[in-house]
């Protein structure tokens, strides 16, 4: 009976713990459903922080995006000045002694003299007056299609002058020069190559450059540019923009494009009076001939006379010579041999021309388009002698 009376006691010992582990774990399982349970007001709160978040990255948004706007707006308006260049004045002392200036001690004196004695004032297209402020350029010497200007300035009228430590060069002369709002604007280059729109700051020592003529005159008329010069029309300096008139050198009663560009030389529009003749320097450029179809169709009176008064409005060559060059380029694509006449130069840089050596076309070869064509070009060329 004892050992019965034993495991009797152990079995209930045993059921004891086990009810007691039960228990404990029930009371832990209570335990975490209620920490789960959510509190209104907790729930608020964070609603609140989740909102000032969002406020707060929405306010973040806005803020960059003010400051890439101004980031927009200022690089817009430095887009304009990209180019800018430090373009140092010196006195006449400072200038004397600079050992790194190009200019010996006669040519300072010189300028000096003529700066003193006011003989300046003589000079075209190179000297301006705006108010207690003077800009004058000093011719020094040419070479090479340049001419080379020593730059002084003023901004007492006259009583001290400041001279430009660099050199200023310019290609074919000086085409326009003015002053607006604290800036001079020069055009030079009369359409070669090298020709420029360049704007200095009168007070600041600043220099904007446009750059060559690729860049003030878009490429498709450029063609027209060969011989044209850029005057200015009307000045913007808010909007850091200026409005150009170009004229053939022949011609400059009336412009035949005006065009509007950025002080940098960024072109933003143009108004153009010579469409038909510019497409036709285009075929011509392209095909190698004046009217590469004289030969297969019958060329308008209409179009000829828009295309040759345009180019009389440019000025670049005659339009007698360009009908007598049409005429007889028929003639030269039948091995016409134009040797030893004013022709010849023209048509022998022409990789089309094969002439045949002494040959003069005969009429039976000129078919019927070529013969209309011809009739009509010389009726033309009488019109435009």
């Amino acid at each position: 009976m004892k050992k019965k009376e034993q495991k009797k006691v152990l079995i209930q010992k045993g059921m004891t713990v086990g009810m007691i582990f039960f228990l404990l774990l029930a009371a832990e399982g209570c335990q975490k459903k209620d920490t789960s349970v959510t509190d209104p007001s907790d729930s608020n709160i964070k609603q609140e922080e989740t909102q000032k978040n969002t406020d707060q990255k929405n306010e973040d948004s806005d803020t960059e995006k003010s400051d890439q706007n101004k980031k927009d707006e200022s690089s817009s308006a430095e887009d304009n000045v990209d180019n800018e260049e430090k373009v140092a004045f010196l006195t006449y002392e400072e200038i004397l002694s600079d050992e790194t200036s190009i200019y010996d001690e006669d040519q300072l004196k010189k300028a000096k003299e003529v700066l003193e004695n006011g003989t300046y004032e003589n000079a075209s297209n190179t000297v301006i007056k705006d108010g207690s402020f003077i800009w004058v350029m000093i011719p020094q010497d040419s070479g090479m299609q340049k001419t080379y200007y020593l730059v002084c300035r003023s901004e007492d009228a006259g009583k001290s002058w400041e001279y430009m430590q660099e050199e200023y060069a310019v290609t074919a002369g000086i085409d326009d020069i003015c002053s607006k709002d604290g800036f001079i604007f020069l055009t030079s280059g009369s359409g070669m190559n090298w020709s420029k729109l360049e704007i200095f700051a009168e007070n600041g020592n600043k220099k904007y450059t446009g750059y060559d003529r690729e860049e003030i005159l878009p490429e498709k008329y450029q063609l027209l540019a060969e011989r044209a010069c850029a005057k200015i029309k009307k000045v913007d300096t808010k909007k850091k923009q200026i409005e150009l008139e170009w004229y053939g050198v022949e011609n400059q009663k009336e412009a035949f494009l005006t065009e509007k560009s950025s002080f940098s030389g960024k072109n933003i529009e143009f108004d153009s009076k010579v469409e038909d003749y510019r497409a036709y320097r285009e075929q011509e450029e392209k095909t190698g001939y004046t009217f590469a179809k004289a030969d297969s169709e019958v060329l308008k009176e209409e179009n000829l006379r828009k295309i040759y008064d345009q180019e009389k409005l440019i000025g670049e060559v005659s339009p007698a010579y360009s009908i007598r060059i049409a005429i007889n380029e028929i003639y030269a694509r039948k091995g016409y041999d134009f040797t030893g006449t004013a022709y010849e130069n023209y048509f022998s840089q022409k990789s089309w021309y094969a002439p045949v050596k002494g040959k003069i076309v005969q009429e039976s070869e000129i078919n019927q388009y070529e013969k209309e064509n011809i009739d009509l070009l010389v009726k033309l060329e009488k019109n435009y002698k």
